[in-house]
């Protein structure tokens, strides 16, 4: 599992949370973003991520989390 994905399911489980309310919220499949969090993705994609997580659970993700 890469470290992105392992930051933000910790994050989404730390409140209750699971990918899949993460995916809903941002109107995608969960395995769309199971896919996504373990892939290089674009810039938008990243901004829209982090910016449903700080919703959900007030966590931000830092370009150091988008590394490797």
């Amino acid at each position: 599992m890469s470290k992105l994905k392992q930051k933000v399911k910790g994050a989404l489980y730390s409140q209750g949370y699971t990918l899949g309310y993460l995916a809903k919220a941002m109107d995608m499949k969960s395995n769309n973003l199971s896919m996504m969090l373990t892939s290089n993705m674009k810039m938008a994609s990243a901004l829209k991520l982090n910016d449903e997580l700080y919703k959900l659970t007030n966590t931000t993700l830092t370009l150091e989390d988008f590394r490797g």
